[in-house]
């Protein structure tokens, strides 16, 4: 994840990206997301996380 963000990637798919984060790691992804430039797929049953980092949901219910 570092290295794509580093080197200038414009789409991130990340699928469960807060499991087993530490809170000063998750933090850290937080800040990484939110200052991304390009766009961001998230899957993730985080809804506190998504709903800080998240510009739109798409959320299955049921």
């Amino acid at each position: 994840l570092a290295k794509t963000l580093r080197e200038g990637a414009n789409v991130l798919l990340l699928d469960e990206p807060t499991n087993d984060l530490d809170v000063e790691t998750l933090r850290a992804l937080e800040e990484a997301i939110l200052s991304f430039a390009g766009t961001a797929m998230i899957v993730s049953h985080d809804r506190w996380f998504l709903d800080r980092v998240a510009t739109h949901i798409i959320a299955f219910e049921g």
